[in-house]
């Protein structure tokens, strides 16, 4: 890395990799042969020559992929500092918890191609999500030795995903939760919003969906019966 670093430009290449080391936590490792270390701190060092290069626009490719959680949080805010000082970052990432934590825009890919773009509260408050409704309920106050029946053994939570609409509003959703609970054996309610993965989920499923319609369609489309007049003769063909 100092001899990266030499090359680049820098006035001083050894301060500038301890600086860098030292934010990810691997200035005890600093003599140690590349070939020797983890495969965590192998993606720490590949981070930190991207952003010890120059450049402008940053690309990274799973920056965090294999890091346990809290070298996670060095590498990212390394990213962070690197956005702040006006720097731009594209990565690709499989964690949703990476993408809000770090992007200002999100791009959701599907077999290569775009299916929606836009900031993380955008994407999880589109029409297509879902409110998940949580209720804590007191039967067993009002039934003595009943038994609730969940998924969860030891959980008393009821949980319900209601559909979302383009023109429903979490104040009216609120209000009928509110209505339900007034009205039973209900000790506690809560909305939740959908999550960034919900959102994941959801899109690329109803974008599977309509490319086998499409298929589907372009199958019986292909099925043409074609009647032409040849010198008087009427000729037929069906494809």
């Amino acid at each position: 890395m100092v001899i990266i670093a030499g090359l680049i430009g820098y006035a001083n290449p050894k301060e500038k990799v301890k600086e860098l080391l030292n934010k990810l936590k691997m200035n005890p490792h600093m003599n140690k042969s590349y070939w020797r270390l983890s495969g965590g701190q192998k993606r720490r060092i590949s981070v930190a020559v991207a952003v010890l290069n120059r450049s402008r626009l940053l690309i990274l490719d799973e920056p965090s992929a294999g890091i346990d959680p809290k070298a996670r949080r060095d590498v990212w805010e390394l990213l962070e500092n690197a956005v702040n000082s006006g720097r731009s970052v594209i990565l690709s990432s499989h964690s949703m918890d990476e993408c809000e934590a770090l992007c200002t825009r999100i791009g959701v890919l599907c077999h290569g191609r775009f299916i929606a773009i836009g900031d993380s509260q955008t994407l999880k408050s589109r029409r297509i999500l879902s409110v998940v409704f949580q209720v804590l309920d007191a039967v067993e106050e009002k039934f003595p030795g009943s038994v609730l029946v969940t998924t969860q053994k030891d959980s008393k939570n009821l949980k319900w995903q209601i559909p979302k609409n383009s023109d429903d509003r979490l104040s009216a959703l609120f209000g009928t939760a509110a209505d339900i609970a007034s009205s039973s054996p209900v000790e506690d309610f809560c909305l939740t919003q959908a999550t960034l993965e919900d959102a994941f989920i959801k899109l690329n499923k109803e974008f599977g969906e309509q490319q086998d319609r499409l298929k589907r369609s372009d199958e019986v489309s292909s099925e043409i019966s074609i009647e032409i007049n040849l010198k008087g003769r009427k000729v037929s063909a069906t494809t």
